[in-house]
Protein backbone atom coordinates (compact mmCIF):
# COMPACT_ATOMS: atom_id res chain seq x y z
CA UNK A 1 0.00 0.00 0.00
CA UNK A 2 1.66 3.65 -0.80
CA UNK A 3 1.89 6.02 1.97
CA UNK A 4 0.25 9.63 2.30
CA UNK A 5 2.07 11.79 -0.17
CA UNK A 6 2.36 14.25 3.08
CA UNK A 7 5.46 14.53 4.25
CA UNK A 8 5.74 12.74 7.53
CA UNK A 9 2.48 10.97 7.98
CA UNK A 10 3.30 7.25 7.69
CA UNK A 11 -0.29 6.13 6.90
CA UNK A 12 -1.31 4.28 4.22
CA UNK A 13 -3.07 6.00 1.14
CA UNK A 14 -6.67 5.44 0.30
CA UNK A 15 -7.94 4.26 -3.49
CA UNK A 16 -10.84 6.51 -3.14
CA UNK A 17 -8.75 9.59 -1.60
CA UNK A 18 -5.65 9.39 -4.92
CA UNK A 19 -2.55 9.89 -2.84
CA UNK A 20 -3.62 11.13 0.57
CA UNK A 21 -4.70 8.89 3.75
CA UNK A 22 -8.26 9.77 4.90
CA UNK A 23 -7.25 11.81 7.55
CA UNK A 24 -5.11 14.28 5.50
CA UNK A 25 -8.04 13.86 2.65
CA UNK A 26 -10.91 15.27 5.55
CA UNK A 27 -8.80 18.35 6.48
CA UNK A 28 -7.85 19.33 3.08
CA UNK A 29 -11.65 19.58 2.68
CA UNK A 30 -12.72 20.92 5.59
CA UNK A 31 -9.76 23.54 5.84
CA UNK A 32 -8.05 23.62 2.62
CA UNK A 33 -4.84 22.58 3.95
CA UNK A 34 -3.67 19.17 5.16
CA UNK A 35 -2.50 20.69 8.70
CA UNK A 36 0.29 18.91 10.42
CA UNK A 37 1.44 15.09 9.52
CA UNK A 38 -0.12 12.69 11.33
CA UNK A 39 -3.17 11.91 13.49
CA UNK A 40 -2.85 15.08 15.95
CA UNK A 41 -5.61 16.47 18.32
CA UNK A 42 -7.18 19.29 16.02
CA UNK A 43 -10.02 21.09 17.19
CA UNK A 44 -12.65 21.42 14.42
CA UNK A 45 -16.55 22.10 14.85
CA UNK A 46 -16.42 22.74 18.34
CA UNK A 47 -15.39 19.81 20.80
CA UNK A 48 -13.34 16.94 20.73
CA UNK A 49 -14.32 13.51 22.20
CA UNK A 50 -13.07 13.30 25.61
CA UNK A 51 -11.35 9.84 25.04
CA UNK A 52 -7.81 10.13 24.92
CA UNK A 53 -6.35 10.28 20.70
CA UNK A 54 -10.37 10.18 19.38
CA UNK A 55 -10.37 13.11 16.72
CA UNK A 56 -14.01 12.72 16.33
CA UNK A 57 -16.34 15.62 17.45
CA UNK A 58 -17.85 15.00 20.80
CA UNK A 59 -22.09 14.84 20.49
CA UNK A 60 -23.18 13.92 23.96
CA UNK A 61 -22.08 14.37 27.50
CA UNK A 62 -18.10 15.19 25.99
CA UNK A 63 -18.39 11.60 23.77
CA UNK A 64 -18.59 11.08 20.15
CA UNK A 65 -21.36 9.28 19.00
CA UNK A 66 -19.10 5.77 18.70
CA UNK A 67 -17.61 6.29 22.40
CA UNK A 68 -20.85 6.95 23.38
CA UNK A 69 -22.47 3.71 22.27
CA UNK A 70 -19.77 1.91 23.96
CA UNK A 71 -20.61 3.88 27.07
CA UNK A 72 -24.20 3.05 26.89
CA UNK A 73 -24.11 -0.62 26.72
CA UNK A 74 -21.20 -0.80 29.35
CA UNK A 75 -18.44 -1.64 26.72
CA UNK A 76 -14.85 -0.95 27.26
CA UNK A 77 -14.68 2.82 25.63
CA UNK A 78 -11.12 1.75 24.55
CA UNK A 79 -8.83 4.40 23.12
CA UNK A 80 -8.62 5.67 19.34
CA UNK A 81 -6.14 2.25 18.26
CA UNK A 82 -9.90 0.81 18.91
CA UNK A 83 -11.13 2.71 16.04
CA UNK A 84 -9.00 0.93 13.38
CA UNK A 85 -9.62 -2.80 13.84
CA UNK A 86 -7.88 -5.21 11.86
CA UNK A 87 -9.75 -7.27 9.17
CA UNK A 88 -12.27 -10.09 10.43
CA UNK A 89 -12.10 -8.38 14.16
CA UNK A 90 -15.53 -7.52 14.04
CA UNK A 91 -17.00 -4.50 16.25
CA UNK A 92 -19.83 -4.38 18.86
CA UNK A 93 -23.11 -3.90 17.67
CA UNK A 94 -25.62 -0.82 19.29
CA UNK A 95 -27.21 -4.14 21.34
CA UNK A 96 -23.79 -5.41 22.89
CA UNK A 97 -23.26 -8.29 20.07
CA UNK A 98 -20.44 -9.17 18.67
CA UNK A 99 -20.55 -8.55 14.73
CA UNK A 100 -18.31 -9.73 12.54
CA UNK A 101 -17.57 -8.89 8.64
CA UNK A 102 -17.63 -12.63 6.76
CA UNK A 103 -18.15 -12.41 3.01
CA UNK A 104 -20.54 -15.61 1.46
CA UNK A 105 -21.32 -16.71 5.08
CA UNK A 106 -24.93 -17.98 4.78
CA UNK A 107 -25.86 -15.37 7.11
CA UNK A 108 -24.04 -12.84 6.22
CA UNK A 109 -26.26 -9.85 5.10
CA UNK A 110 -25.53 -7.43 1.39
CA UNK A 111 -22.03 -5.95 3.15
CA UNK A 112 -21.02 -9.11 4.46
CA UNK A 113 -21.99 -8.99 8.58
CA UNK A 114 -23.00 -11.14 11.04
CA UNK A 115 -23.42 -11.69 14.47
CA UNK A 116 -20.36 -14.07 15.81
CA UNK A 117 -22.97 -15.79 17.68
CA UNK A 118 -24.85 -16.84 15.13
CA UNK A 119 -22.19 -17.59 12.87
CA UNK A 120 -20.14 -19.84 15.37
CA UNK A 121 -23.49 -21.73 16.39
CA UNK A 122 -24.30 -22.18 12.49
CA UNK A 123 -20.82 -23.29 11.69
CA UNK A 124 -20.91 -25.59 14.59
CA UNK A 125 -24.81 -27.18 13.55
CA UNK A 126 -25.07 -26.49 10.13
CA UNK A 127 -27.95 -25.56 8.08
CA UNK A 128 -30.67 -27.55 9.89
CA UNK A 129 -33.62 -27.59 10.30
CA UNK A 130 -33.27 -27.90 14.01
CA UNK A 131 -35.34 -28.41 17.25
CA UNK A 132 -35.55 -25.93 20.09
CA UNK A 133 -33.18 -26.26 22.72
CA UNK A 134 -36.50 -25.72 25.23
CA UNK A 135 -39.63 -26.68 23.54
CA UNK A 136 -38.51 -28.98 20.82
CA UNK A 137 -40.39 -26.83 18.48
CA UNK A 138 -38.62 -27.56 14.48
CA UNK A 139 -36.38 -24.14 14.24
CA UNK A 140 -34.71 -22.73 10.87
CA UNK A 141 -32.06 -20.05 10.20
CA UNK A 142 -34.68 -17.44 9.11
CA UNK A 143 -34.27 -13.64 9.21
CA UNK A 144 -38.05 -12.70 9.81
CA UNK A 145 -38.42 -12.52 14.06
CA UNK A 146 -42.17 -12.16 13.59
CA UNK A 147 -41.89 -15.96 12.17
CA UNK A 148 -41.99 -18.57 15.26
CA UNK A 149 -39.82 -20.88 13.50
CA UNK A 150 -36.73 -18.79 13.14
CA UNK A 151 -34.15 -20.03 15.11
CA UNK A 152 -32.28 -17.85 17.70
CA UNK A 153 -29.21 -18.24 19.12
CA UNK A 154 -29.53 -18.17 23.06
CA UNK A 155 -26.76 -17.29 25.15
CA UNK A 156 -27.31 -19.90 28.43
CA UNK A 157 -25.80 -17.08 30.73
CA UNK A 158 -27.33 -14.52 29.28
CA UNK A 159 -23.87 -13.13 28.59
CA UNK A 160 -23.99 -11.26 25.10
CA UNK A 161 -20.20 -11.66 24.85
CA UNK A 162 -19.97 -15.23 25.95
CA UNK A 163 -19.89 -16.64 22.51
CA UNK A 164 -17.94 -19.96 23.55
CA UNK A 165 -20.13 -22.85 21.98
CA UNK A 166 -21.55 -24.44 25.09
CA UNK A 167 -22.51 -21.50 25.75
CA UNK A 168 -24.96 -21.14 22.57
CA UNK A 169 -27.91 -23.04 21.81
CA UNK A 170 -30.69 -23.09 18.94
CA UNK A 171 -34.24 -22.28 20.38
CA UNK A 172 -37.41 -20.33 18.30
CA UNK A 173 -38.06 -17.18 19.40
CA UNK A 174 -40.86 -17.59 21.53
CA UNK A 175 -38.85 -19.37 24.06
CA UNK A 176 -35.80 -16.95 23.77
CA UNK A 177 -37.92 -13.71 24.10
CA UNK A 178 -39.50 -15.81 27.14
CA UNK A 179 -36.11 -16.61 28.91
CA UNK A 180 -35.10 -12.68 28.28
CA UNK A 181 -38.23 -11.73 29.88
CA UNK A 182 -37.81 -13.80 33.10
CA UNK A 183 -34.21 -12.47 33.33
CA UNK A 184 -34.96 -9.35 33.64
CA UNK A 185 -38.36 -9.68 36.12
CA UNK A 186 -35.27 -11.56 38.32
CA UNK A 187 -33.80 -8.22 38.33
CA UNK A 188 -36.65 -5.48 38.60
Amino acid sequence: MAKCRIEGCATGAKRIYGDLCSIHSWRIQQWGHPGPPGRVRQRYNGRLCSVDACEREARVNGLCSLHSDRKRYGLDLGGAELLRRRPGEGTFGLHGYHEVTRHGHPLADERGRVLAHRALLYDKIGPGPHRCHWCQAEIEWLRDLSDPRMLVVDHLDYDKQNNAEENLMAVCHPCNSRRVREHRNQFS
